[in-house]
């Protein structure tokens, strides 16, 4: 007796192969599914785009293959960048928070903008220009007294210039957009943050403010 052929079942074979599809659809678009919106918060010096550009997002690739870890390794590599903070969602959403180093100062001598973590970059920025050179700790303590300045007075400034007498190697002379000369030290560059405070009790005189020993101002 011949055994029995079992029939192909061709609507269980289709409903296989349609569950196979589905599955296969789904995994391909939750692969392949773009980011959709990317938000670039707490940026000064760096824009949006160039924010982007520098994570790899510019085509905004997969979500799914876009790891935080990646984002955060490419834009620390940037001397701009201090610290990120990166944020996504399944639905194609990256937040990305940055904490930037602030330049200082431009050195003319060495055609570069000093930043906050004493790295260098090509790029000029709105900040005060440095004309002379100095001995290598006294340019490392300009940089960290020139972070302790807020930003609204490091704007007003136009001009650094070491400029040491015989009692004082740290001395500096700072020029201000506002014709202000002012002489201060190491140690009070801190006090340059009243400038703002003493601007209105000049009544648009010049002349100079001396922080170096006291703290007066003499008028032209």
């Amino acid at each position: 007796m011949e055994p029995k052929k079992k029939k192909l079942n061709i609507k269980k074979l289709l409903v296989f192969i349609l569950i196979l599809y589905l599955i296969g659809s789904f995994l391909f678009t939750l692969i392949t599914y773009p980011i959709k919106n990317i938000y670039v918060l707490n940026n000064i010096n760096l824009t949006d785009q160039e924010i982007i550009d520098i994570s790899g997002l510019r085509n905004y690739p997969s979500i799914i293959f876009t790891t935080k870890a990646s984002i955060i390794n490419k834009l620390k590599k940037n001397p701009l960048i201090s610290s990120v903070n990166v944020e996504k969602t399944i639905k194609g959403k990256i937040t990305i928070t940055v904490k930037e180093n602030r330049p200082l100062f431009y050195d003319s001598i060495k055609k570069r903008s000093i930043l906050s973590n004493m790295k260098e970059v090509e790029k000029e920025y709105n900040v005060p220009i440095l004309t002379n050179s100095m001995p290598k700790e006294i340019y490392e303590k300009l940089i960290e007294s020139m972070y302790l300045i807020d930003e609204d007075v490091l704007l007003k400034l136009s001009e650094i210039e070491y400029s040491i007498n015989e009692k004082d190697t740290e001395r500096f002379l700072i020029k201000t957009t506002d014709k202000i000369r002012i002489y201060v030290n190491i140690l009070k560059f801190d006090d340059l943050n009243y400038y703002n405070e003493l601007l209105p009790t000049l009544n648009n005189k010049t002349g100079t403010w001396y922080l170096d020993y006291g703290n007066y101002f003499v008028s032209d």
